[in-house]
């Protein structure tokens, strides 16, 4: 009699916890690069009032230059991971691979919008700018209103009393 009601109870408490795990494992979930992409492309193609054509011309170029632009900021991420016994002149070289890098990106970027230019109007290409801006905000505030990965405000342990 006592093991039946202490199984009852255990059932009955393990049911809310089983409940609301199976309601949030859509939320849990990670989104894929692919995934991220082809919604991206969506959301660019309706704000931006592209044509299929001109969707066609245009997501393979700035898929290239994405490609490309995500592998400076990778390059700029590792010179910044540098150990802290570096010299002077450690830092003055690496600071200088940095500000190369910088140019480099404003470089890939002009040369990137003469080609978009080319295989749409400029008006859409400016449409896509803000479309790919409200894309990225969109995202954030989904996924912040979804509280995935909220870990609250950010306090200093050291300063606890």
């Amino acid at each position: 009699m006592k093991n039946t009601i202490i199984a009852i109870l255990i059932c009955i408490t393990a049911l809310p916890v089983m409940a609301q795990h199976q309601g949030r494992q859509g939320e849990g979930r990670r989104m894929n690069p692919e995934e991220f992409t082809n919604r991206m492309e969506q959301f660019i193609t309706q704000k931006a009032d592209l044509t299929t054509e001109e969707a066609k011309a245009f997501v393979p170029i700035y898929s290239e230059f994405k490609d490309k632009q995500r592998e400076i900021q990778r390059k700029i991420m590792k010179l910044k991971q540098i150990p802290a016994d570096n010299t002077s002149a450690d830092f003055e070289k690496t600071v200088m691979e940095i500000a190369s890098l910088d140019k480099e990106a404003a470089a890939l970027e002009t040369v990137y919008y003469k080609r978009l230019c080319k295989a749409v109007p400029a008006r859409k290409v400016y449409r896509v700018i803000i479309a790919v801006d409200n894309f990225h905000r969109q995202m954030l505030k989904d996924f912040n209103s979804k509280g995935q990965r909220s870990r609250g405000p950010k306090t200093n342990p050291a300063s606890k009393e």
